[in-house]
C-alpha cells in the first residue's frame, strides 16, 4: 500500500484530540484499511502504542489505536502547525521521500533551519 503523509498526520491528530486511546477510529476519505496501515506504521515507528483490529462481525476491521508515545509527542509537536507541515510535505515531495525518513527530516531541519518551524 501506498504511504499516504497526511493520512499520518490525521491519524495523529485525530488521536491526540480524543486525549485518549479511540476506540474505533474513522478518518472520512480513508477506508479502515488504509487507516489500519498507516497505524500500523506509526505503530512499528514507535509514535502510537497497540493498535488492535476488531474484525466483530464483518471481514472489515474497526481499528482501536493507543495512546501516543513520548516520540509520537515530539513528531506531533513538528507536525501539528499547519504552515510546518505544509513545508515538510513539501520537502518530501522536492526529495521524493516517504514517512520512513520522515523523522530523520524533520529532527535535520529542526536542526539546520530552525526558522522553517517558527
Amino acid at each position: 500500500m501506498k504511504q499516504d503523509v497526511e493520512l499520518f498526520r490525521k491519524i495523529m491528530v485525530t488521536i491526540e484530540d480524543a486525549k485518549e486511546a479511540v476506540p474505533f477510529l474513522k478518518i472520512d476519505g480513508y477506508t479502515n484499511e488504509q487507516i489500519l496501515y498507516h497505524c500500523r506504521c506509526l505503530e512499528e515507528a514507535g509514535y502510537i502504542q497497540t493498535v488492535n483490529p476488531d474484525f466483530g462481525d464483518s471481514r472489515v476491521p474497526e481499528i482501536k489505536a493507543g495512546n501516543i508515545t513520548m516520540s509520537g509527542m515530539k513528531f506531533l509537536d513538528e507536525i501539528r502547525d499547519e504552515s510546518s507541515w505544509k513545508k515538510l510535505k513539501k520537502k518530501l515531495a522536492d526529495n521524493n521521500l516517504m514517512f520512513s525518513t520522515l523523522t530523520q527530516l524533520i529532527q535535520s531541519l529542526s536542526i539546520i533551519a530552525p526558522s522553517l518551524f517558527k
